[in-house]
């Protein structure tokens, strides 16, 4: 065997082995003497040229879904009691200098401080000589007869408060039942000056308005029964004629004829009066 090696042994073969055994071992010095195991081992300048550029920001995740709820904790230790509290202040009260209360009144002092509650000053009272420029006021009226002749029959209202100045025959008027007015003997319509009711009595300024709401035993000579409204202080002349016609300050009358034989002769309604503006 060792001479078939010796054989093959030249100087060339020999110097080969020997370069690669050294080959070797130097290698293996090397790599336990060069091995990079830290970034501290590289220069600082090296090592930044080594770094990448950061990749974009990735998607933001989806929500995560809400975790359970957890138990109820543990009871916590009683709380001290607290420190009782100051007495509170009375209200007093004591009566209000003039300079606090010019009609009166009383003073009160309490926690707050001290406040005066005053008595109100003298006002006027509601009466007025005369009913104010348009204002209204309303009423009611009534009648009743058993004489069994006829004849005139007369029934007056008065005005709460007196008018500043009576009213002439064109500012008086008398409305049927149905609503109807009545001049004379005629009907004339609706009126533009008395728009309301027997049940609600309203009239225009400058007005009085007489609401029928129901009449009996009145003499019927035409399309309406006999009414004339004039002033408390006179009698008509003519129940036809309306030269006498209006009212005064203090109120006005009704006049009617009345049929003649037995039978009750009666009737009511409602009256409302505007001062002129």
């Amino acid at each position: 065997m060792f001479s078939r090696i010796r054989k093959r042994l030249s100087y060339t073969n020999v110097v080969m082995t020997l370069a690669l055994v050294f080959a070797m071992s130097g290698g293996a010095y090397a790599a336990s003497r060069y091995v990079i195991t830290s970034t501290k081992q590289i220069k600082p300048s090296v090592l930044k040229q080594l770094q990448g550029k950061a990749g974009p920001a990735g998607k933001n995740g989806t929500n995560g879904g809400n975790g359970t709820n957890g138990g109820p904790g543990e009871k916590g230790p009683a709380g001290n009691n607290g420190t009782n509290g100051t007495n509170g202040v009375s209200v007093t009260g004591t009566a209000a200098s003039h300079a606090e209360c010019e009609a009166g009144g009383v003073k009160y002092t309490s926690a707050s401080g001290t406040n005066a509650v005053c008595n109100g000053k003298n006002g006027t009272t509601g009466f007025t000589a005369t009913l104010p420029k348009g204002a209204t006021e309303t009423g009611a009226w009534s009648f009743s007869n058993e004489n069994a002749g006829g004849g005139l029959l007369v029934t007056a209202f008065s005005f709460n408060i007196p008018l500043a100045k009576g009213l002439n025959a064109k500012q008086v008027h008398y409305l049927l039942e149905n609503g109807e007015e009545v001049t004379g003997l005629n009907k004339t319509g609706p009126s533009s000056a008395c728009k309301g009711s027997a049940e609600k009595p309203s009239a225009e300024p400058g007005n009085l308005c007489v609401y029928e709401t129901d009449v009996g035993g009145v003499e019927k000579s035409g399309p309406a029964h006999d009414a004339e409204i004039f002033p408390p202080g006179g009698l008509p002349n003519d129940i036809v004629s309306t030269d006498e016609d209006g009212a005064g300050t203090s109120g006005a009358a009704i006049a009617y004829f009345t049929e003649a034989g037995p039978g009750q002769r009666s009737g009511f309604g409602t009256w409302a009066v505007t001062a002129e503006e």
